[in-house]
């Protein structure tokens, strides 16, 4: 399924809206190029807007105000735990911590943060992506920036679409991974579609316990949103609008009046 992306629509329909306005004359005239500049003027500007607020917002290792709001699930060090590949948890090697997991337009976000000081940092992190209720389709790893397919084979390096920050002196992980990862790679199931949203499953980190399963309740680790959900205009988009809006409105007048 090919995908849509809202901000291509949102940028067009504005462009096709200021068209409308000032093309469409009782002469048919067309557009001055004072207008023609105006409008360029808009459309450039509304371009910079949304390429500024691509990249991943408060990547820093630290619990800021991107997080406000955001529940913590937290992860007990329990020697009783499941025996992992890695054997029995114990003090030595599984640290307690707490689950953060948000979503953007661009980006699925997650921090994980240690009770105490560690220098251990390993993180795998299996996700439902496309909220298909079938377990976890995709599986992070994110301190050595693969990903892959939970009892499969696939594999891939998602070098260019994650943005990490792993701190031993904070003891924790944070890391965005952009939604375009799955608009560029065929890793989803058929009929799957990730703007539907994603849910955090399971969480590996910070030692070899593994932390998952119902105990967590239904929504695990957290849900978000697809970007479809969260695109909304910003406001310095809408203000940028209504500037060049109110702009183009006055030079139209001014040559009416001439």
């Amino acid at each position: 399924m090919q995908s849509i992306d809202p901000k291509r629509i949102y940028c067009a329909g504005i462009n096709l809206a200021v068209k409308a306005v000032f093309y469409v004359s009782n002469n048919k005239e067309i557009l001055s190029m004072k207008v023609s500049v105006a409008i360029a003027s808009l459309i450039g500007g509304l371009a910079l807007t949304q390429a500024a607020n691509a990249a991943p917002v408060g990547v820093d290792g630290t619990v800021g105000a991107e997080w406000s709001g955001v529940a913590a699930s937290h992860v007990a060090q329990d020697p009783l735990a499941p025996t992992s590949n890695f054997g029995a948890p114990s003090a030595a090697n599984t640290m307690g911590y707490n689950v953060y997991f948000r979503s953007d337009s661009d980006y699925i976000y997650g921090l994980l943060v240690a009770d105490s000081q560690t220098t251990m940092n390993w993180a795998n992190l299996y996700l439902d992506v496309g909220l298909a209720r079938q377990g976890s389709n995709f599986g992070l790893e994110v301190t050595n920036n693969h990903a892959f397919t939970p009892g499969g084979s696939g594999s891939w390096d998602v070098s260019s679409y994650l943005t990490k920050v792993v701190d031993t002196v904070t003891s924790t992980i944070e890391w965005a991974l952009s939604w375009k990862f799955f608009a560029d790679n065929n890793v989803l199931p058929a009929g799957v579609n990730y703007e539907d949203g994603a849910q955090l499953r399971m969480s590996q980190a910070f030692g070899y316990g593994v932390a998952g399963g119902d105990s967590f309740g239904p929504d695990r680790f957290g849900e978000v949103n697809g970007p479809g959900v969260n695109d909304v205009p910003e406001p310095a988009s809408l203000a940028l609008v209504g500037s060049a809006l109110a702009g183009l409105a006055f030079l139209r007048r001014r040559k009416q009046a001439a």
